[in-house]
């Protein structure tokens, strides 16, 4: 009886998926440095939040999602998938999100 090939990503989709989080960490600070402006009241700021906490969730997201490919747990591929798109929605993490979405799309097979 022939067993399936497992599919799994290459590993070099976990680099872009903690290179993603990088970048989103570092707008999400660059952001929150815009809180303290005299401008930064009402919904303006509430925006600025919003989507700053966004970039920091996205990111943790991808970080843990980039640990469980490197470990090769069962749920890792799942979850990068939601944490690459959610950093294509971001567009910042979009030069990372990308790739690893099509590296996670057509997995090589394995033996």
């Amino acid at each position: 009886m022939a067993t399936r090939a497992a599919s799994y990503p290459p590993k070099w989709v976990s680099w872009a998926l903690l290179s993603g989080a990088a970048v989103l960490a570092l707008w999400a600070y660059f952001l929150l440095g815009f809180l303290g402006e005299p401008s930064a009241v009402g919904r303006s700021r509430a925006a600025l939040g919003i989507v700053a906490g966004g970039s920091i969730g996205t990111g943790i997201f991808a970080t843990v999602a980039a640990l469980g490919l490197v470990r090769r747990v069962r749920w890792a591929p799942r979850i990068a998938m939601v944490a690459a798109g959610l950093m294509v929605l971001t567009c910042i993490g979009a030069v990372a999100g990308i790739p690893a979405l099509i590296g996670l799309m057509w997995p090589r097979r394995l033996s």
